[in-house]
């Protein structure tokens, strides 16, 4: 049995129009929503063995936040393919993921992310809005054989469902 955390990163700004996408920062709301994302982390024991993060400045800032996340993890990487992967990227990336970690937190980005976690799953999964977290417990003893519908979401939470007291 091998978990899985998805993270689509903290909500980034758009007012620097002349900034590129990759050094996009986050806006007033990504920054307020990441440490209430944290504290439920935290709460809810949602500890990964092993982080996988995207280089760009919002995914990073997200990790930054999210210090439950680090403080867990024997292992954090910065991972160049995460921006802009398609499901297939994806999905190779988590296979060469060693068998000795067995729950594996990705931060990165839609449609990517989405795209996984529909993939992986055996129900339909919510849309992933920013700083949205799934979990899926994966019915695999190795990450190289993860395949479609393998999956069954476990832990879905949103900044949106904190701030409107859902905790579920």
């Amino acid at each position: 049995m091998k978990y899985l955390t998805l993270i689509r990163h903290a909500k980034s700004s758009w007012k620097d129009t002349g900034c590129i996408d990759f050094d996009r920062q986050l806006s007033k709301r990504g920054t307020k929503d990441g440490p209430r994302m944290n504290a439920w982390l935290k709460k809810s024991h949602v500890s990964p063995d092993i982080v996988l993060c995207s280089p760009t400045v919002r995914a990073a800032a997200t990790l930054a936040m999210l210090t439950h996340l680090s403080e867990s993890a024997g292992e954090t990487r910065v991972v160049e393919e995460i921006y802009e992967a398609s499901l297939f990227d994806l999905l190779s990336l988590l296979g060469s993921v060693p068998d000795t970690f067995s729950h594996c937190c990705v931060i990165g980005h839609n449609p990517g992310l989405q795209e996984l976690a529909q993939y992986l799953s055996d129900t339909p999964v919510e849309p992933l809005v920013t700083c949205a977290v799934v979990q899926l417990k994966l019915d695999v003893s190795s990450w190289e054989k993860i395949k479609v519908s393998c999956g069954t979401p476990v832990v879905f939470m949103t900044p949106k469902l904190l701030k409107d007291g859902n905790h579920a």
